[in-house]
């Protein structure tokens, strides 16, 4: 690699970084306001740990997108129905009066079980991905996207 091609690759890793920084401050207001949505169920001792939560989630995922993503444009960071859905998980689990033997339910529990169904989705998102299984996006209707 030239010294050329060094300053080109980390001028553009500088823009990358900026454009993420950028995005995580805009995008700031609007994932808090869906923590707080994705955490109501719980109570209102939760909201700040729904705060936190979309804070660290936009600071990272709009770093990670700016550096590995590589594409123009990218926009990243939770939507609405992802916040009602995780909000949906929350109140299934901490409507559950038991879970196995135990007579109540933990926070902890009731907080691991949304986190599992994120990592899961996550998780098959990826392997269809490495399955080269992306042009079946083209059967799916868009009101469903």
């Amino acid at each position: 690699m030239t010294e050329k091609d060094a300053s080109g690759f980390l001028r553009s890793i500088a823009k990358d970084i900026a454009g993420g920084t950028t995005t995580a401050i805009f995008g700031l207001p609007g994932n808090i306001v869906f923590g707080l949505i994705a955490f109501a169920p719980l109570g209102d001792a939760y909201a700040g740990l729904g705060i936190m939560a979309a804070m660290y989630s936009t600071i990272f995922v709009c770093f990670i997108t700016s550096v590995f993503g590589n594409v123009p444009g990218m926009i990243s960071g939770p939507k609405a129905s992802t916040a009602l859905i995780f909000a949906s998980v929350a109140a299934q689990a901490s409507s559950m009066h038991t879970i196995g033997n135990s007579a109540g339910v933990s926070p902890a529990v009731i907080l691991a079980m949304p986190l599992m169904v994120v990592l899961l989705s996550g998780l098959i998102q990826m392997l269809m991905g490495l399955c080269r299984m992306g042009n079946i996006i083209k059967y799916i209707p868009y009101p469903v996207m």
